[in-house]
């Protein structure tokens, strides 16, 4: 789109690389430019927030480690690993950053001690899932305490946040956001150059931001349809192989037949 919409004819390889460097982004890293592209917008970058995608890629890929280890090595290897991205999390600013590969190792610990946290929360789940929105409430409450009392960050700020999120997120209150599907990580991934499209096609800034809020949940909701519902669905086929059952199938085990769609989205 954006190699018609500029005519950027004499960029064409840049396009192409762009295509490619971020489908290899896991390895090198996220690509953020094409030259001609978005110069005339206050940030030039064609997607920006794509950022933290190769850290997600490899906390998948550590997950998957995880599973490989097979019954109730599982679950401990899931809990050792929260914990000590948790202590390096807190540590980093005292001890120094460095950088593994791409990746800064601030933000490595850091967003790997909420995914992990996360999965912490899914472990634990057959136990506490019926208490759904007490969880969420009790997260909350720990957020507002951790972070006006403790002075660094730690794994109880990520704990309290997964808490918090999937709690909420998991109670028959919530039920109702997700009945038409989960628009929320297509909207992640289009939303930058929805809006600098947008910026750039209307005038007033705000009615700019409301088409792109309108454009990008229409199309959130068409990659969860067309996409993501289909590819979690596997899930199922998955777990056999890896001799036991996954977190999200104990969970999926607990749960009426009908919240178990919903409580498994919340849960990634």
């Amino acid at each position: 789109m954006t190699f018609f919409w500029y005519g950027n004819y004499s960029h064409l390889w840049s396009h192409a690389e762009y295509v490619t460097e971020n489908l290899l982004m896991f390895l090198r890293g996220v690509t953020y430019v094409i030259p001609g592209v978005f110069a005339d917008t206050v940030r030039p970058a064609v997607n920006e927030p794509l950022w933290s995608l190769p850290y997600e890629l490899w906390l998948y890929a550590v997950l998957a480690l995880m599973f490989f280890l097979g019954g109730r090595w599982i679950s401990t290897g899931i809990v050792l690993g929260a914990l000590l991205l948790g202590i390096a999390w807190s540590a980093t600013p005292i001890l120094g950053e460095f950088e593994i590969g791409h990746l800064e190792s601030l933000e490595l610990f850091r967003l790997g001690s909420f995914f992990l946290s996360g999965a912490v929360l899914a472990v634990f789940w057959p136990y506490i899932g019926r208490h759904a929105l007490a969880v969420g409430v009790i997260g909350l409450i720990a957020i507002l305490v951790i972070r006006n009392l403790v002075p660094i960050d730690t794994m109880f700020q990520s704990l309290a946040v997964a808490a918090a999120t999937i709690g909420f997120g998991s109670s028959a209150a919530m039920a109702w956001f997700s009945k038409g599907g989960d628009a929320s990580y297509g909207m992640y991934v289009l939303a930058w150059p929805v809006q600098q499209f947008s910026m750039l096609l209307i005038e007033p800034f705000w009615l700019s931001m409301l088409a792109a809020f309108v454009m990008t949940t229409a199309l959130g909701y068409g990659t969860w349809h067309g996409f993501e519902k289909r590819a979690m669905s596997y899930a199922n086929r998955f777990a056999p192989t890896l001799g036991s059952a996954a977190p999200s199938d104990q969970l999926a085990r607990t749960l009426p037949a009908d919240e178990r769609d919903q409580t498994r989205v919340a849960e990634l």
